[in-house]
């Protein structure tokens, strides 16, 4: 286990912001996403993020559900919020590209974690793009998180030809 490790948030011209957790040395350390549970980006998520970070990765930790008006009821469990699996996609994505700030970084080498409520999301990221680690955590055990957006997987053939539904697993 490392000892120093540095901890900043960057916030992302959306509004979002990123916990950003990475060891102190030269690297280059692989990097890893940690997506929070239901509650936001609280703690408990930012305390899972160094933990990791202190094991040798740049960890970054997008607060997914930044633009909920009812933050407070958010992390007290008064209130919920989902977001589609385009937004997420999205959002992730633009959590990685806070990468390039952390010179010791190496996002050739990219894990992700989703737990709960972003349990699937780290699926649905890894279907299409290179993925070294997924994890999931009590996430996609509900029939609905199981279903695609066909937003998501519209892609045009090889040949150019029309657009077909890609699903990144088999649908029963």
């Amino acid at each position: 286990m490392l000892e120093a490790i540095t901890t900043r948030t960057v916030t992302m011209p959306s509004g979002m912001s990123v916990f950003q957790v990475f060891p102190e040395g030269r690297g280059p350390w692989p990097c890893f996403v940690v997506l929070h549970e239901r509650y936001g980006l609280v703690q408990h998520t930012m305390n899972l993020s160094s933990r990791i970070a202190s094991l040798g990765y740049v960890v970054v930790a997008p607060d997914l559900y930044f633009d909920y008006e009812d933050q407070e009821g958010l992390r007290n469990s008064t209130a919920s919020t989902r977001i589609s699996d385009v937004t997420a996609l999205e959002r992730i994505d633009d959590a990685l590209k806070t990468l390039s700030g952390i010179p010791s970084a190496d996002p050739s080498r990219l894990g992700m974690l989703g737990a709960c409520a972003t349990g699937r999301f780290p699926v649905v990221w890894g279907a299409n793009r290179h993925l070294d680690a997924c994890v999931v955590i009590h996430g996609l055990y509900r029939v609905r998180e199981w279903t695609f957006d066909p937003a998501l997987y519209l892609e045009r053939c090889r040949d150019g030809s029309a657009p077909h539904r890609r699903l990144p697993w088999p649908v029963r």
